[in-house]
């Protein structure tokens, strides 16, 4: 498994943490090499120690030429012999230095792979540190959001407080409710006992009413047969008020034709506009004339099939107002006027009546009261 740039990081923090450990690596790295150099360079320390030893001894032996020369020769000899053996100690102790150079350069592959691994470390480190600039500025963010949020956790404490207090005024009313809830119990008990006498009250009703409804149908029955005389009544009516009408409007218009009048048009009923409540809006017959000296005048009746002193004293009042006079003139009936009451049946006190409000009166059988003068449009 490669070694990848965090477990590198991660391996070298803890060597640092732990001096053993750097130790127990040296120790593991260069056991065998160091080892076997460290041999070597004891046996050729020895062999240097002896050459000089022997030098040492060979210089002596050159000054005492003469004296030592057998054992001169003799350490020759031996000389000659520990330099063969030297020779077999350099021999291998070259064999140690080429499989220490062997071994340096295995060391060199991993340095170079450890620098590798230490140029991705670097990278990773920068990647790492732009990381926490980023994180950094996260945090602050952060805590500025989190004093937002402790500004709005006192907020929501102030609110929880008040609800605290809306809890206690809820509960007080729970209390109050549950003596009410109480009360209505009670209420209800007098009620159920109320609804069961209600009960047999309505079972005596249902009786009443069963008769009632009896009552009521015979009742029906009778309006329905007075409805069909109503209509019948209404039919007459109608009948005798436009006979009435149609009579009225013959008998003024003969009168006047005799006193030199010309009708210059038919009669015919008049529908005033209502201005005011309790104002009444209709006159029965209305007829334009001219004058025997050439003037427009009209003649104004109000027909009844029995007139009575207060109806022509109503009618003598409403044809003399002014307001009469100017709603006549909205309706193109502009005066002057000669004001007429007929009637089929009148009472006595009528002529006296008409004569005293000066207006005419006129019956079937002809003029009993002529109008004493004529009324004047409205100013």
């Amino acid at each position: 498994m490669p070694l990848s740039a965090e477990d590198f990081q991660e391996l070298l923090e803890q060597l640092k943490a732990h001096p053993e450990w750097q130790e127990a690596l040296r120790r593991l790295l260069w056991a065998e090499s160091l080892a076997e150099l460290t041999n070597l360079l004891r046996l050729l320390i020895e062999s240097t120690q002896r050459v000089h030893e022997v030098a040492h001894r060979f210089v002596e032996a050159q000054q005492q030429t003469d004296l030592l020369l057998t054992r001169l020769t003799d350490a020759v000899i031996r000389l000659a012999e520990a330099q063969a053996r030297g020779e077999e100690r350099v021999v291998r102790l070259e064999e140690a230095i080429a499989r220490l150079v062997e071994t340096q350069t295995r060391l060199e592959e991993r340095v170079d792979r450890l620098e590798e691994a230490v140029a991705r470390l670097i990278e990773a480190q920068t990647r790492t540190e732009e990381r926490l600039a980023r994180l950094e500025e996260r945090v602050d963010r952060l805590e500025e959001a989190v004093a937002r949020l402790i500004e709005a956790q006192t907020r929501t404490e102030e609110r929880l407080a008040r609800l605290e207090e809306r809890v206690d005024r809820l509960e007080e009313a729970v209390a109050r409710l549950i003596e009410a809830q109480t009360r209505t119990e009670e209420r209800v008990s007098r009620l159920e006992e109320a609804v069961a006498r209600l009960i047999e009250t309505q079972a005596r009703l249902e009786e009443q009413v069963a008769i009632l409804i009896q009552t009521q149908e015979q009742i029906l029955r009778r309006l329905e047969h007075l409805e069909g005389i109503k209509r019948e009544f209404e039919a007459y009516k109608a009948m005798f008020g436009a006979t009435l009408e149609e009579e009225a409007e013959a008998m003024v218009r003969w009168v006047l034709e005799q006193k030199g009048y010309r009708p210059i048009g038919p009669g015919y009923p008049l529908t005033l506009p209502v201005y005011e409540e309790g104002e009444k809006g209709e006159v029965d017959v209305v007829i334009p004339l001219q004058t025997p000296d050439q003037r427009i005048v009209w003649a104004i009746v109000e027909a009844k099939a029995r007139q009575s002193p207060r109806a022509i004293q109503a009618w003598a009042n409403r044809i003399r107002s002014e307001g009469f006079r100017k709603r006549l003139a909205e309706a193109g009936v502009s005066g002057p006027y000669l004001a007429y009451a007929y009637g089929i049946r009148v009472d006595p006190a009528c002529e006296r009546i008409a004569e005293a409000m000066g207006i005419g009166l006129v019956t079937g059988r002809g003029e009993r009261v002529p109008p004493a003068e004529e009324i004047a449009a409205a100013s």
